[in-house]
């Protein structure tokens, strides 16, 4: 009895750790986009953001269930554990760009 619930709960903190990576993503993506062009430049992409997301986030709910085709064998906490790793690894070569672009920058 303990173990559905345990199931149902660390597949709900899966979708915490989702909902929490995503905003991180964006921002450090559009932190380097800013530093390295300006914010008269990325206009465009506070503005295409809004579709990436609303149909992006439909077509997710369809591709999350293909997964086990393209990764057989995995189950869904290493998926999960996957995913978080990608979304850390890019988070951190975005911080990268973001402080060397910001450094060649003159601010005066």
């Amino acid at each position: 009895m303990l173990w559905p619930a345990l199931s149902a709960l660390v597949a709900e903190i899966g979708f915490v750790v989702l909902a929490g990576l995503s905003p991180l993503l964006l921002n450090s993506i559009v932190l380097l986009m800013y530093f390295s062009w300006g914010y008269n430049s990325i206009q465009w992409v506070y503005t295409m953001s809004f579709f990436v997301f609303f149909f992006g986030g439909m077509s997710l709910g369809r591709i999350l269930h293909k997964i086990p085709l393209f990764f057989p064998g995995i189950s869904l906490g290493q998926g999960y554990v996957l995913g978080a790793a990608l979304v850390s690894l890019v988070v951190f070569l975005c911080w990268k760009g973001s402080v060397s672009a910001f450094s060649k920058k003159d601010l005066n």
